[in-house]
């Protein structure tokens, strides 16, 4: 199976389009050592949790570095088996849960496609993501950036200039993600193929961030014109160049197909 149809194989058109998602916390297990709940906070003030999700011990610990950690140290309550996550929003958390149990992502990308319908999707993918970075869940993470990349050959059929999405949507995820994440290699490549431009419009430059102009200027200036990317980022001959697995370690999408 080629790249771009394992990426659209992992994602279910027509599961979750209707905003907000299943409320899949509300599913009522039987009680099992095996199994733990989070409690979702949303911040430190917070007297009750905003939501709840219940996992087995296993899945968690293998999904997420971060998970694994909190499960092993003083946090996890040993009686009622419950892990309390602070800084933590329910939406993006819920299309972990959902990768986690069925390997899907509930968004779509594609000409057909409505663009304000896709630019609500694109919004999920980039706030999964910055999810992502905090779980340190490898495999969600990559799974996350082939579905931006979806969203950026959405349009080539109108344009050979890849189109990153809408500045704010760009500058907030740049700024929620750590200097060394693959989304920002993915997006500095991204300009440089086109010719050290964010945006085609003038007026949507001045949106960006300036913490990511800053960076587009120093990248641009460092590796100037199309031709430091000998590649098309979103059309990578190395359908793994911007994941995070490393040789040492399968593509989730070896272990879907």
């Amino acid at each position: 199976m080629d790249a771009i149809s394992a990426n659209q194989a992992l994602v279910d058109p027509n599961a979750f389009h209707n905003h907000p998602y299943p409320a899949l916390m509300d599913v009522v297990i039987e009680d099992s050592p095996s199994l733990i709940t989070f409690l979702l906070y949303e911040s430190k003030d917070d007297s009750e949790a905003k939501s709840s999700f219940v996992m087995h011990e296993n899945l968690a610990r293998s999904s997420s570095t971060f998970l694994e950690i909190a499960i092993e140290n003083t946090w996890i309550d040993t009686q009622e088996k419950t892990v309390e996550l602070y800084g933590f929003k329910t939406e993006p958390f819920t299309v972990f849960y959902n990768w986690v149990h069925t390997q899907q992502l509930p968004v779509s990308f594609g000409p057909q496609r409505d663009v304000s319908a896709q630019l609500q999707d694109l919004d999920l993918v980039l706030t999964a993501y910055s999810l992502g970075e905090k779980l340190h869940a490898m495999d969600f993470k990559d799974a996350l950036l082939d579905a931006y990349c979806w969203f950026c050959r959405s349009f080539e059929p109108y344009s050979n200039y890849i189109i990153l999405g809408p500045p704010i949507q760009i500058g907030w995820v740049w700024s929620e993600t750590p200097p060394a994440s693959k989304i920002h290699e993915l997006l500095l490549d991204c300009i440089n193929y086109n010719g050290g431009e964010p945006s085609l419009c003038e007026e949507q430059v001045e949106l960006f961030s300036q913490d990511f102009l800053r960076a587009v200027a120093q990248e641009t200036y460092s590796k100037p014109g199309p031709e430091a990317v000998r590649h098309k980022p979103i059309m990578h001959p190395d359908p793994c160049h911007y994941h995070e697995h490393g040789q040492e370690n399968n593509c989730y999408k070896a272990r879907l197909f």
